[in-house]
């Protein structure tokens, strides 16, 4: 995977990203790795685990655990940390809908209630449509 971020003028921050993964009856396990994570030549790592299941016709439980380890990790005060997220998803009238509960067990003085170092639970409401 190659990440880019055109426009961003605060920093380079593009980076090339390896994964590999395997799904089997509604689990997926994968795994991520940069070694020139955000291009601060220090190496990412992510292993993450998902479940899906349909639990009434057009209604779909999710559920994910990650893991976020590596070098850069651990340069930043935060260290290692896991994210969760639980939610439920259906299409209904040519619309994709999920309701989301994100959290994550982020700590230290780098830990934020807002951005990339975000460490409050959050409700995330989607709506899309696939064409």
């Amino acid at each position: 995977l190659y990440y880019t971020y055109p426009g961003y003028e605060a920093a380079d921050i593009d980076y090339v990203e390896f994964s590999s993964g395997v799904s089997f009856k509604g689990f997926s396990v994968y795994y991520n790795y940069a070694d020139d994570y955000v291009n601060t030549g220090e190496s990412g790592q992510y292993l993450g685990l998902d479940f899906t299941h349909e639990i009434i016709h057009n209604v779909s439980l999710h559920a994910h655990a990650g893991h976020s380890f590596g070098d850069y990790w651990g340069n930043i005060d935060i260290q290692d940390y896991e994210d969760y997220s639980v939610g439920v998803s259906t299409s209904l009238i040519g619309l994709d809908l999920a309701l989301d509960w994100l959290f994550n067990d982020i700590s230290g003085s780098d830990e934020s209630s807002s951005g990339i170092l975000r460490n409050d639970d959050t409700l995330t409401v989607s709506v899309s449509r696939t064409f």
